[in-house]
């Protein structure tokens, strides 16, 4: 190979890994912007598993939340954020 080859491929060498180092810089940030997404929406903390309705106890219909900002749910007695359209532990619906 003549030596401009050379220096041309060690150029393309080298802007590749620049390409690669960008590329894995931008996973990253749309990784922590996905965590930080779940974060605001106050999905942490929350299991995944939550018990299955037939075994969940049913709210007293009369009875208040201790914050009247919340909502109770039908199902399974959870309380939920006013702006919640389905309960966080049993995914039932909170609306009529």
């Amino acid at each position: 190979m003549s030596d401009r080859k050379l220096k041309t491929v060690a150029v393309l060498d080298r802007h590749m890994e620049w390409g690669l180092f960008v590329l894995a810089m931008l996973f990253v940030a749309a990784l922590q912007f996905a965590v930080w997404r779940r974060i605001q929406s106050g999905d942490v903390g929350v299991s995944d598993s939550a018990a299955p309705r037939e075994q969940s106890h049913p709210a007293d219909p009369t009875s208040e939340p201790e914050n009247p900002d919340l909502t109770l749910c039908p199902a399974c007695g959870a309380e939920n954020d006013p702006g919640y359209d389905f309960c966080r532990r049993c995914v039932g619906s909170l609306r009529p």
